[in-house]
């Protein structure tokens, strides 16, 4: 039986694939001392950590050279600005007694792209492993901070919209620096923020600038930009 597989190499906090490799089952997707391993994936690496995923096992190795070049094909290599990928070659180009000529490599590529996109059981067992990748505290604060300040940046931008522009200024101060008042349903006071962007931040929701355009209840409260 062979012992080549296909590898994927996963950042466990982008959730996304960055290496694509093939060779030997028990040593090649583990190791880090490759000569196909590049100051990119170092820098991920030493950065997130990473995952490994095998996808396909027991392959001859034209048939794992086929499939590497099938899926840097699909993910799409980030130094040609086409994906996530740091492999700096299109695969097929491994050593293990055998390699592939320009021809073969061509030949492969065309037929790959025929075939569409991986099988439906590859693609759930990606799905799989991914989901199944423990993050520690620190991971989870990381990924909540970005979370928090990409929903924070895309307000923002549509509160400063040209279209909402006029609802939203008062004055010479933006909507985004207006103080909110939250309110218990039965009116009561519950707390005031200087701003959206603060009330965003210390509550962690993040639609707090439509309850207050539509004049409607958000997360149980109700919001109001605080009179003059």
């Amino acid at each position: 039986m062979n012992n080549i597989c296909v590898y994927l190499h996963i950042n466990p906090i982008k959730q996304e694939v960055f290496y694509v490799g093939i060779g030997n089952i028990k040593k090649r997707p583990y190791s880090k001392r490759l000569k196909s391993l590049n100051n990119h994936w170092h820098k991920i690496v030493n950065k997130y950590g990473y995952q490994v995923i095998i996808i396909h096992k027991d392959l001859s190795w034209q048939r794992a050279c086929e499939l590497e070049i099938k899926y840097i094909k699909q993910i799409g290599r980030h130094d040609k600005g086409l994906g996530s990928l740091t492999n700096h070659t299109d695969g097929g180009d491994g050593s293990n007694g055998y390699k592939l000529t320009i021809e073969q490599r061509s030949n492969i590529t065309k037929a790959l792209l025929k075939r569409g996109s991986p099988s439906k059981k590859t693609r759930s067992k990606i799905r799989k492993a991914l989901k199944d990748i423990p993050l520690s505290e620190q991971r989870k604060s990381n990924i909540s901070k970005t979370l928090r300040a990409k929903n924070i940046s895309k307000t923002s931008d549509r509160l400063l919209n040209k279209k909402n522009k006029n609802h939203w200024h008062s004055g010479t101060h933006t909507a985004l620096n207006k103080p909110v008042i939250q309110y218990t349903l039965d009116g009561k006071t519950f707390a005031e923020y200087p701003s959206i962007t603060e009330a965003m931040i210390q509550t962690n929701i993040s639609h707090i600038n439509r309850a207050i355009s539509k004049s409607k209840p958000c997360c149980g409260y109700i919001w109001k930009f605080k009179s003059n």
